[in-house]
């Protein structure tokens, strides 16, 4: 069988059965409100997603830990209200044959307070320090 055929075919990863081979990698949407609620636009781009054939879609970073969130509009795993809410974009997905996971994070000591609301507890306990390429030109 052409490779181009195998992307076609049913495929499982454990027990999660796909419809086809073709995967959403993770990408950063920026659609979801300060909690990290998905927005309307969110929603709509999953279900073109799913509904257009895409076999699994893999969410942007959604962060565990308020403290955790690495940029604004991030999608928010961090408590019951968001995963509730989370749950619609996994309800939409489905409908569309597709299914869908996340891409779970935490940006650690490289979050700012700006963005996550707090100081970070990682910023307490760690110093970062940048560095650059040591090569000459």
């Amino acid at each position: 069988m052409p490779p181009s055929r195998q992307l076609l075919q049913t495929a499982a990863i454990n027990r999660l059965r796909l419809r086809n081979r073709l995967v959403r990698s993770a990408t950063w949407e920026g659609m979801c409100d300060p909690r990290g609620i998905p927005g309307e636009d969110l929603i709509d781009r999953y279900r073109q997603l799913a509904a257009g054939g895409v076999g699994l879609i893999i969410t942007g970073f959604a962060y565990v830990a308020q403290e955790g969130k690495l940029l604004p509009g991030a999608l928010g795993l961090q408590d019951d209200a968001s995963a509730r809410a989370v749950r619609q974009l996994v309800e939409v997905v489905h409908a569309a044959g597709g299914r869908i996971c996340a891409q779970l994070g935490h940006a650690g000591g490289q979050t700012r307070r700006d963005i996550c609301g707090t100081t970070p507890s990682l910023h307490r306990r760690c110093s970062w320090t940048s560095t650059r390429s040591s090569r000459r030109r």
